[in-house]
């Protein structure tokens, strides 16, 4: 696999002190390696966001040398800097357009290679790095190579390596919400006397729900809700339904083409050709007892619009 240098090495981070005297380290470097899934990203996610975050440890067995005096501990990230903060570390390109990668670590030694460190465990804490990836831009679906992304040097000489095991591939949801996720549907007033019975209806609203799609997302919706009692499909129990002032004997009702939606279940709506998509929902009043007392009525539900 293609390994990933996309730019200069550049200095991330120093600790310890600056002498440069000369080291012999036994073995190779100790390789913290990192394997993460593919993933599936939010195509509107925002700037800064963290789309993963991994810690791994270093196998601190190999880790023994001798330097002459104390030595300068580096931390080098492969790559092009991007100009972003994540925290209080800088962000690096992957090479993939919009995701960008930033390294955190614990020093081996708090004060620098020590001065004829040869053998047993170092006196300080076990080493890590921290990996996450972080959005940068527009995300686009592609792989992000395998390869070195970050590494720890004494006197040039590199002692640990942060290492993605695998490509990582990243796919980009097919679609994004036009407009606003929260909604408040008004419904007009209307007279108790208009309801004829259970199941009678009235006081019909239009909704929508506008997604910008990739051609081929196949988009589904789902609506969460508490239900009415009744158990009629796709009624809603009104708030606070036990308190005065609030109307009884009745829901709220969704509906998509004239049908009841059954709440906590997927819908299928298409598979979208590539643009804007409108999706237009009904609510209603929908009388389920007998008696129906006048007052206020307000009903919650949740949607979760899902594509791929």
């Amino acid at each position: 696999m293609k390994q990933l240098i996309t730019g200069v090495c550049l200095l991330a981070g120093v600790s310890g002190y600056a002498w440069a005297a000369p080291c012999a380290l036994d073995g190779p470097a100790a390789k913290i390696t990192v394997t993460i899934p593919p993933l599936l990203v939010q195509r509107d996610l925002p700037v800064g966001s963290v789309i993963w975050q991994q810690t791994a440890e270093a196998n601190r067995s190999i880790l023994t040398g001798e330097c002459e005096t104390a030595n300068t501990l580096r931390s080098n990230l492969v790559g092009q800097d991007s100009g972003m903060l994540s925290g209080q570390s800088q962000v690096y390109s992957t090479g993939l357009a919009g995701v960008g990668y930033a390294v955190s670590s614990t020093p081996m030694f708090n004060d620098g290679w020590p001065d004829n460190y040869r053998e047993g465990p170092p006196p300080s804490p076990m080493t890590y790095f921290s990996l996450r990836l972080v959005v940068t831009g527009p995300i686009s679906s592609g792989v992000i190579n395998s390869g070195e992304y970050a590494r720890k040097t004494v006197n040039g000489q590199v002692v640990e390596q942060l290492m993605l095991s695998s490509p990582i591939a990243i796919t980009r949801q097919a679609c994004e919400m036009n407009d606003s996720r929260d909604r408040v549907v008004p419904l007009p007033a209307v007279l108790r006397s208009g309801f004829s019975g259970p199941g009678s209806s009235q006081g019909e609203q239009t909704f929508q729900l506008s997604l910008i799609c990739d051609a081929g997302a196949q988009v589904n919706i789902q609506f969460d809700g508490e239900a009415d009692a009744s158990g009629t499909p796709g009624v809603l129990a009104l708030v606070d339904q036990d308190q005065p002032g609030v109307a009884r004997g009745i829901g709220v009702q969704l509906l998509y083409n004239q049908t009841p939606l059954k709440l906590g279940e997927r819908l299928p709506l298409e598979t979208a050709p590539a643009g804007l998509r409108t999706y237009p929902f009904t609510v209603r009043y929908y009388q389920t007892q007998p008696q129906v007392a006048s007052g206020d009525v307000n009903a919650v539900a949740t949607f979760n619009l899902t594509y791929q």
